[in-house]
C-alpha cells in the first residue's frame, strides 16, 4: 500500500516541477503551428524529456554511492565535467529560485492591503517553502499533492469557462515550420529531471519504479498542454485584434486577449490562482532538487543540523535578491533558460550514458534507448534547442 502512495506523490511531484506558469505562454508561443503543429512539437519535446530523465536513472543505477548530477559528472566527465556542470547548475537554479518567489509573492503581494511592507510577502514564501522541504521528501511530496489537486482544479475551471466561446472554425492548420523558434520555450516546459535523483532515492534506488514515475509523470503535463492549448486556439482568433498573433507581437501573455474575448472576473481569479499554483508546486521542485545537488557537492551527511545549513544556503540569497533586485535573473531565464535545461538534462545525461556504457562497459536496462543510434539522434536534438535559442537571442538583441 505505501509503495503505491510513494509512487503516486513521485508522480506528482515530477508533473508539479515541469508545469511552471509558462504553461499559460504555450499557446502564444506556438500560435502560428495551429494545433497539429503544436501537438507535434508538444509530442517531440516531450519523448525528448522523458528520455533524458531514462538516461538520468541508468547514470544513477551505475553509481556505488547516493549522488546526484554532480557527482555522476565528475564519475564520467571528469573535472571538466563537474565543474561546468557545477556551475550551470547553481547559476540557473538559483536564478530559477529567483523568479518563483518574485512570481509567487507578487501574487501574494497583490492580495494584501498597501500597509505591508514589499518584503513581507517573499519573506513569507520562502519560510513556508524553506519549513515544507526541512521535513523531507515525506513532507515536500504530501504538500505538493495538495498543491496539485488545486493546479488541477483551476486548470478544470479554465477548460470549463473557456469552452462556452469555442469555435471550431478556429482551429486553424497553421504552419509548424514558422513557429519551430518556440521549440526552447515548449522544451522546458517539460523540465523536470533535477528532481530524479530525490525521487529514484525516495523510491529506495527502484529504476523500474522510477522509471514508470517519469512515464506517467512527464505524460500528464503533456496531456494538459495538447487541451489547453486546442482550447485557446479555439477561443482566441490566430489574426486580428485581441488575437494570438497580436499578443506574440506586442510581447503579451495570454491573460491580455483571453479577458477581453472572456470579459468576467472568473477568468482572471482562475488565471491568478492557477499561476499561483504552477509557481509553488515548481518551487518546491526546483528547493528540493538544489537542497540535494548541495548536499552531493559538500559530502555532507543528511544531519539536523547540515540539513539547516544547506536550507538557508538554498533560500536566504535568492529572497534577498528578490527583494532588491530581480530583474537581472529574470531576464537571465528569460534569454537562456532552455540552454541551461538543455546542457544540464539532456546534452549531460546523454554523455554519462554514452561514457558509461560505451567506454566503461556497463550493462543498460534499456538496450534500444541506449543504442548508439538513438543517442546520436538525441545529441543531434540538443543542439537543435541550443541553436534555436542562440537564434532567438541574436533577434532579440540585433533585430
Amino acid at each position: 500500500m505505501q509503495n503505491g502512495i510513494d509512487i503516486i506523490h513521485a508522480i506528482f511531484l515530477i508533473t508539479g516541477t515541469a508545469v511552471g506558469a509558462g504553461m499559460i505562454a504555450l499557446p502564444v508561443a506556438t500560435s502560428e503551428a495551429g494545433v497539429l503543429g503544436s501537438i507535434f512539437l508538444y509530442v517531440i519535446c516531450w519523448f525528448f524529456s522523458v528520455c533524458s530523465g531514462l538516461f538520468f536513472v541508468e547514470g544513477l543505477a551505475w553509481m556505488q554511492k547516493k549522488g546526484n548530477l554532480l557527482s555522476l559528472s565528475k564519475e564520467f566527465l571528469g573535472w571538466t565535467g563537474y565543474f561546468v556542470v557545477g556551475f550551470f547548475y547553481v547559476l540557473f537554479f538559483y536564478s530559477l529560485l529567483i523568479v518563483y518567489i518574485s512570481g509567487s509573492s507578487s501574487i501574494i503581494q497583490s492580495a494584501l492591503p498597501s500597509i505591508f511592507p514589499a518584503w513581507l510577502a517573499p519573506a513569507v514564501i520562502s519560510i513556508i517553502i524553506a519549513h515544507v522541504v526541512y521535513l523531507g521528501m515525506r513532507g515536500v511530496s504530501r504538500v505538493n499533492l495538495h498543491l496539485m489537486l488545486g493546479l488541477i482544479t483551476t486548470f478544470i475551471g479554465f477548460l470549463w469557462v473557456g469552452s462556452e466561446e469555442f469555435k471550431f472554425e478556429f482551429l486553424y492548420k497553421g504552419s509548424i515550420v514558422q513557429s519551430l523558434s518556440a521549440i526552447p520555450l515548449v522544451f522546458t516546459a517539460f523540465t523536470y529531471q533535477g528532481i530524479i535523483p530525490s525521487i529514484y532515492y525516495f523510491l529506495e534506488r527502484d529504476k523500474q519504479r522510477t522509471k514508470i514515475c517519469i512515464w506517467i509523470g512527464a505524460t500528464i503535463p503533456l496531456v494538459g498542454y495538447i487541451l489547453w492549448d486546442t482550447l485557446i486556439k479555439g477561443v482566441i482568433p490566430l489574426h486580428g485584434p485581441d488575437s494570438l498573433g497580436e499578443a506574440k507581437l506586442l510581447g503579451q501573455s495570454l491573460m491580455e486577449p483571453l479577458s477581453y474575448l472572456l470579459p468576467g472576473s472568473s477568468i482572471e481569479i482562475l488565471g491568478i490562482w492557477f499561476a499561483f499554483f504552477a509557481l509553488v508546486t515548481s518551487f518546491l521542485g526546483v528547493t528540493l532538487s538544489l537542497v540535494d545537488f548541495l548536499y552531493d557537492a559538500l559530502e555532507w551527511d543528511d544531519t539536523t543540523s547540515n540539513r539547516t545549513l544547506i536550507i538557508l544556503l538554498v533560500t536566504i540569497p535568492p529572497t534577498l535578491v528578490a527583494i532588491i533586485n530581480p530583474n537581472m535573473f529574470l531576464f537571465l531565464i528569460g534569454a537562456i533558460g532552455a540552454l541551461f535545461c538543455v546542457v544540464l538534462f539532456s546534452l549531460v545525461p546523454i554523455l554519462i550514458v554514452a561514457k558509461g556504457k560505451y567506454v566503461h562497459g556497463y550493462e543498460s536496462g534499456s538496450r534500444l534507448l541506449t543504442h548508439w543510434a538513438p543517442l546520436i539522434l538525441f545529441f543531434i536534438l540538443c543542439f537543435l534547442v541550443i541553436f534555436f535559442e542562440l537564434n532567438d537571442l541574436a533577434t532579440s538583441f540585433f533585430l
